[in-house]
């Protein structure tokens, strides 16, 4: 009978002689194994070598831990975090998000903004850069906005009407009682701005083909629904007609607008005002060169009745009487401007005309027929100039006047009507920055979404510049608390923001960027350096980390 089996494992050295006379000595664990019925190697471990020539052992170093072979890996993160900030302080005190948050889904509301701030903060740049510019500059929403994802949102945007709507009673209901500016577009594309906040509260798309009063009144049925006071609707100098005056003073919508010079009725009221225009007590408060008066007026509209209905039957001629206001007004520099671009025009008139050439452009034949005789002879062609018609314009030069049923006060009629460089400064923002110029899409509803995301934006647009004319016009002013060295700053920042446009603005705060880093247990955060002029405007415009 054999003896049994103890299972022990014996522990021996093993050693291996290379080519190059080095020894390796092994340790070997060896152990029976039943089934094959032999001794079986169960491991090696090197324990050292012997170099050629000698006899000591070299032991080898030990084997690494596995997480000592590990690199640390360090994750770094950078976004444009003054440029961001900026924006996101607009969205949320403009209250533009949240009226969008509370007007559509979130979904909506997150990409409408998105949108909106990257038009202003790129102004205007192709829709297909979007997704790639959102990798450094985050936006409310999270995810790529790719050109399908804008594609789909003005399509679904187009068609929700009631979004739409809430979103204008909401912008109505913050910008407060002041009645709005109405402004026209090139494209028919009507947009009412508040002249107290500078922002855009509602737009209407109208076809092209109606007339411009039509589509002023169109627009302002848009009001009622908005739960706004009635307006007081400005027109610019080339909407202005007497069709216009008399339908807004017949159905007695609030209006301020310029009269022309070449009216009848305007000469006599200038003629009129000549004296007090003079005095000193009449001067403008806020622009020592203008002079302004009131005369209450009550003058009589006629209009030819087109459509059946109340007491004249079709064809037959109403009229009405209606109480104006006839702000006229002086401007000292103004008429030394005009005389001299006069005398410029009708001399290079004369000179044209002598040289024969025959044909002229409208404006410039009705300068001819008004301004300059010709008399055409076998020596050639003789030119003079009508004196009497020059100086009976000449009367008029610096003389302007402003027309309202609304408005009583002159200087408040000024410096509303003036407001309206404002609005024109907006619509271009929109046609220039906001991809204006390109509004044609496949679908009618891609359109509406298209130009309500471009209304967003100009929201965006209008609120910042407005809080940045505000901050400069505070800058410098000596006030005991501050010091020499504070004032100075405030100076230099006041200098930098009356020399930079808006976007050049931003693109100043792009460059502060926000770096995060982690690496193993540690982490940091840092943001770039920032100028202290750059602080001051962060601080006094309102924007935190």
């Amino acid at each position: 009978m054999g003896r049994a089996l103890t299972g022990k494992q014996h522990v021996g050295t093993r050693r291996e002689r290379r080519p190059n006379g080095d020894v390796y000595v092994y340790e070997r664990i060896t152990g029976y194994d039943p089934k094959a019925r032999k001794t079986k190697t169960l491991s090696t471990r090197l324990l050292g070598k012997i170099p050629a020539g000698t006899e000591e052992m070299v032991p080898t170093r030990p084997r690494k831990k596995a997480s000592e072979g590990k690199k640390t890996v360090v994750e770094a993160e950078r976004t444009h975090f003054g440029l961001c900030a900026i924006l996101e302080w607009t969205g949320r005190e403009s209250g533009i998000d949240q009226d969008l948050l509370l007007s559509f889904g979130e979904e909506d509301a997150l990409k409408l903004a998105s949108v909106a701030r990257y038009w202003l903060a790129t102004d205007g740049a192709a829709l297909t850069r979007l997704a790639d510019w959102q990798i450094m500059n985050p936006l409310p929403y999270a995810y790529p906005m790719t050109e399908d994802v804008c594609g789909e949102l003005f399509d679904t945007v187009g068609r929700d009407e009631s979004g739409v709507q809430s979103y204008f009673r909401r912008r109505a209901e913050r910008a407060g009682p002041k009645g709005p500016l109405l402004a026209l577009d090139t494209v028919k594309l009507l947009v009412l701005y508040s002249t107290k906040s500078r922002e855009p509260v509602a737009f209407v798309k109208q076809p092209g083909n109606i007339p411009d009063n039509v589509a002023l009144v169109n627009a302002l049925r848009q009001l009622e629904v908005l739960g706004l006071p009635s307006p007081v609707t400005v027109v610019d100098d080339g909407l202005y007609s007497q069709e216009i005056l008399t339908h807004f003073a017949r159905d007695r919508v609030k209006f301020l607008m310029p009269a022309s010079n070449a009216d009848s009725w305007v000469r006599d009221e200038i003629d009129a005002a000549r004296d007090e225009l003079s005095d000193f007590a009449n001067i403008c408060p806020f622009d020592a060169e203008v002079s302004g008066v009131k005369h209450t007026r009550t003058r009589e509209f006629a209009t030819v009745r087109r459509r059946p209905g109340g007491r004249n039957a079709v064809g037959e001629t109403e009229k009405c009487s209606r109480r104006l206001y006839v702000h006229v007004f002086h401007n000292l520099a103004e008429a030394p401007e005009h005389e001299q671009r006069m005398r410029l025009e009708l001399l290079s008139l004369k000179e044209d005309l002598e040289n024969g050439i025959e044909e002229f452009r409208p404006s410039a034949q009705k300068l001819i027929d008004c301004y300059l005789t010709v008399a055409r002879t076998a020596k050639g062609v003789k030119v003079g100039f009508n004196m009497a018609e020059i100086q009976k314009t000449k009367r008029y030069r610096g003389y302007f006047i402003l027309v309202s049923n609304a408005i009583k006060d002159p200087f408040e009629a000024l410096e509303v009507y003036r407001a309206r460089e404002k609005t024109e400064e907006l619509f271009a923002t929109y046609k220039e920055g906001f991809n204006g110029n390109e509004p044609r899409r496949p679908r009618p509803e891609s359109l509406r979404g298209r130009q309500f995301a471009q209304f967003v934006g100009l929201g965006y647009h209008g609120f910042l510049t407005k809080r940045i004319l505000d901050l400069r016009a505070k800058l410098g002013t000596p006030e005991p608390a501050k010091s020499k060295d504070e004032l100075g700053l405030e100076m230099e920042l006041r200098s930098w923001l009356e020399e930079t446009s808006l976007i050049g603005i931003l693109d100043r705060f792009r460059c502060i960027d926000f770096i995060t880093a982690t690496g193993g247990k540690q982490s940091a955060s840092w943001t770039t350096e920032t100028t202290r002029r750059d602080e001051l405007f962060l601080r006094l415009l309102g924007v935190t980390a």
